[in-house]
C-alpha cells in the first residue's frame, strides 16, 4: 500500500488536462497507469476512501507509506474521487477539495494550514491525490451488512479501509477468488 500526490504522477497515473488559452489548466482528472497485462475491472466514480490505520479501532487520519518510503499525509474524507479496481490491486484517486479541507478540519491544532498548503501545491502542479493497495497487501477482508472492511498490512503497520455496499459489490468476487475463508481467521478481528 502506498499514498502520495504528485510523485504519482506517470507512475500511478497519468493526469489529461485540457487549458484556456493562455495555457492554464481548467479541466483536470486522471486515468490509472495500468500494469504489463492488468486488467481493469471497475471504475466507480464519486466515491470516497476510509483509510484508517489499526485492524480492531476506528482510528484516525494520519500518514501512510508514499513511493519513496517515506511517509505521507492522506486525509481520508477531504474530498470525493475515482476507485479504480483493476484484477491486481485498487487505486483511489482525487482531486484535492479546498473546501472539503476547510470543512472538515477548522484550527491550526487540527493541522488544516499545512493541508490546504500541500492541496494547493498539488492543485497547482495540475496533480492528484492516490491510494494504491495491492492485492498481495491485503490481509483478509469481512463482509458487512452495507460494505466490506479491508485488513491490510504494509510496511510493518496495519491498516483497514471500509468500503460501502457500491465499492464492495465491485470488488468482492475478486477477494473472495483470493480469500475463500474470508473473516473466519482466528484473532484478526
Amino acid at each position: 500500500m502506498r499514498v502520495g500526490n504528485i510523485d504519482g504522477n506517470g507512475v500511478i497515473y497519468r493526469v489529461l488536462s485540457r487549458g484556456d488559452p493562455k495555457g492554464v489548466a481548467t479541466i483536470y482528472a486522471g486515468d490509472i497507469i495500468l500494469e504489463g497485462g492488468e486488467r481493469l475491472v471497475a471504475v466507480l466514480r464519486d466515491t470516497r476512501l476510509g483509510l484508517m490505520i489499526g485492524w480492531k479501532s476506528v482510528g484516525r487520519d494520519d500518514k501512510y507509506p508514499s513511493i519513496h518510503g517515506d511517509m505521507t499525509p492522506f486525509h481520508s474524507y477531504d474530498g470525493p474521487g475515482s476507485l479504480y479496481i483493476t484484477d491486481r490491486r485498487i487505486v483511489f484517486l482525487r482531486r484535492p477539495d479546498l473546501k472539503e479541507i476547510r470543512g472538515n478540519r477548522s484550527g491550526e491544532d487540527m493541522g488544516v494550514g499545512s493541508d490546504l498548503a500541500r492541496a494547493r501545491s498539488i492543485l497547482s502542479a495540475n496533480g492528484l491525490e492516490y491510494c494504491e493497495i495491492k492485492f498481495e497487501d491485503i490481509a483478509d477482508f469481512k463482509e458487512k451488512r452495507g460494505g466490506t472492511r479491508l485488513y491490510l498490512s504494509a510496511g510493518g503497520q496495519q491498516y483497514h479501509v471500509s468500503l460501502d455496499k457500491e465499492e464492495a459489490d465491485a470488488l468482492v468476487p475478486l477477494l473472495k477468488k483470493r480469500f475463500p475463508d474470508s473473516g473466519h481467521r482466528a484473532g484478526l478481528y
